[in-house]
């Protein structure tokens, strides 16, 4: 049993208890007061007779041990078995982000380069800053950590060597390889790397020969990846970048795999027909290399089909959506080449470019529309021609 001078505290400090809350809450609405507090009668049962908006009652185990009468208070009863002390900081969780937000902050565009990034942070009193993209979406957050590890990012450049065609970001990271089939363009290292280019029709084809060459087993994933690759590339190898290294390399992956490569090859394209079930901008976006040569910009993507009837009958909507990434992608020319892998022709759609269209060496269909007879390759074949002309018209001195 509890003595009377031990009662005699407890009751008082309950009653000083009672006597600061009635202070602390005489100039705030009760209907605004959510009282968190344990299992004390007296300080409960005022809460409810002033109709406190809400009331948290902590530690309580077993309802059996609360004895205020509830039956006429009209706001809310929220038990829990946790301490005071827990309950209170849970409850602060559970504030409404909204409520505490600030929507009115400095933001960093996804495409600014990293001493913007920096400068903006430092002129803020924040552990970091939102990153948006063009459309004013969240992409990620920089916080003041992402510059004292400012470590650079380590990157292996594959099927391609320019930054135009790379990662956004890319500029700043460490190029420790190139694994590449291209023309090589102007991209400078601060440091030697490897670099392992050969004209072949695939990347793919040199991959398999690195795994060869440094003794790596090739699992038949892998192997069916790499087959892919060089099929797509050289169009089930009729394409005139195919060399024998992507032959043997087909016929070497295609024992591994146990199937017949032209076979798989076929199937793929008959498979990969994509222009009715995507998104036109998406089907010109999906392979398009970019170029900037003598003073201009232009994009050339490239299709397969196994019927130009496809085409035509999207002709028009890939038409505007050609046009769409022109504008957004800043070209002064950007162009579609559609072969047609039976036949072994392409047909190219451009956007316009006059002066460019009026020494273009190939059959004009329609307006934007030419036929290329016997052209499958892009790089080998349609490129070479292209960049004549872009030529031809910078030392015209003929812009758009």
């Amino acid at each position: 049993m509890y003595d009377k001078a031990y009662i005699k505290i407890l009751f008082n400090q309950i009653y000083s208890a009672l006597i600061k809350i009635k202070e602390r809450t005489e100039n705030i609405p009760y209907d605004k007061i959510v009282l968190i507090v344990g299992n004390r009668k007296r300080i409960v049962d005022y809460a409810v007779q002033n109709q406190f908006a809400g009331i948290i009652l902590t530690g309580i185990k077993d309802l059996s041990e609360l004895s205020t009468d509830f039956s006429n208070y009209n706001g809310w009863v929220f038990v829990s078995e946790l301490s005071t002390a827990e309950t209170l900081s849970l409850a602060m969780l559970s504030v409404p982000a909204k409520s505490i937000m600030n929507t009115n902050l400095p933001t960093i565009k996804a495409s600014d380069d990293i001493d913007i990034a920096k400068f903006e942070l430092s002129k803020s009193d924040l552990k970091g800053l939102p990153v948006i993209d063009d459309m004013g979406n969240l992409v990620g957050l920089v916080t003041r950590m992402n510059f004292i590890n400012n470590v650079r990012k380590k990157l292996i450049l594959v099927d391609h060597n320019e930054y135009m065609q790379a990662v956004d970001g890319a500029e700043s990271a460490e190029i420790l390889e190139i694994i590449d089939h291209h023309r090589l363009g102007a991209i400078k290292t601060k440091s030697p790397i490897y670099i392992y280019t050969k004209p072949v029709g695939s990347t793919c084809t040199l991959v398999y020969e690195l795994y060869k060459a440094n003794k790596v087993e090739i699992d038949k994933t892998i192997a069916g990846l790499l087959l892919a690759g060089i099929m797509s590339d050289t169009v089930v190898l009729k394409s005139p970048t195919t060399t024998n290294d992507d032959k043997q390399a087909s016929l070497e992956l295609s024992k591994i795999l146990g199937i017949d490569y032209l076979d798989f090859g076929s199937e793929i394209f008959s498979v990969a027909d994509n222009i009715k079930v995507s998104n036109p901008e998406e089907v010109i976006t999906n392979d398009i290399k970019i170029y900037n040569e003598y003073g201009f910009k232009v994009g050339i993507s490239q299709i397969e089909v196994v019927s130009f009837s496809v085409f035509y009958e999207y002709k028009d909507i890939l038409k505007t959506a050609l046009l769409n990434i022109k504008k957004s992608n800043g070209l002064d020319w950007a162009m579609l080449m559609v072969t047609d892998i039976i036949k072994g022709d392409s047909l190219l759609l451009t956007t316009t470019f006059e002066q460019a269209e009026r020494i273009i060496p190939y059959k004009k269909v329609e307006d934007n529309l030419y036929l290329l007879s016997g052209v499958l390759s892009r790089k080998k074949q349609l490129l070479p021609e292209i960049l004549r002309i872009l030529e031809e018209l910078s030392q015209s001195g003929k812009r758009r």
